[in-house]
């Protein structure tokens, strides 16, 4: 929470600025519309989502130690389902993978695991709705503190073939 002072010397120069009176009302009408503004503008968590979204692009995460999987809105969308209708995991990747590529990309996943380092793999899925996509994947291990890898974060693009 901001000091009370800060509060008061911030409101104090919109109201110069804006050369309104000194009413409270007024005073949350402005903040408020300052603050709408303001995040409209500089919220990158939407630059990030737009940006997914028209380049095909979406990320993820991995936590070893829970098994727990997070996709972005659009990993769900390159898949072929609809934004968080599931709790995806690693088998929902698996699943998806074409039979020819199936084993390779199981095996570089396990390598992954192993090696600790950045990976990227080739490979194509069959969406939700028997779409064939070619996928680009690109992903970082990351260790905690006593150097044991606890989690993989992942971007992966999609092309239709």
């Amino acid at each position: 929470m901001k000091n009370p002072k800060e509060i008061i010397v911030h409101q104090s120069s919109l109201l110069r600025r804006w050369r309104a009176i000194s009413n409270p009302t007024v005073i949350d009408q402005i903040l408020t519309h300052a603050k709408q503004i303001s995040e409209k503008l500089y919220n990158p968590f939407d630059s990030l989502l737009l940006d997914e979204s028209v380049h095909e692009l979406g990320s993820w995460i991995i936590h070893l130690e829970s098994g727990m999987v997070i996709w972005s809105e659009q990993m769900y969308r390159i898949f072929g389902y609809e934004a968080f209708s599931f709790l995806p995991t690693i088998d929902t990747l698996f699943s998806s993978v074409i039979e020819e590529d199936k084993k390779r990309v199981e095996d570089a996943f396990w390598h992954i695991l192993k090696q600790k380092e950045p990976c990227e793999m080739s490979y194509q899925i069959m969406t939700a709705q028997q779409a064939l996509k070619h996928i680009q994947s690109h992903c970082q291990i990351h260790s905690n503190h006593q150097d044991q890898t606890s989690f993989i974060t992942g971007i992966s693009k999609s092309t239709y073939l």
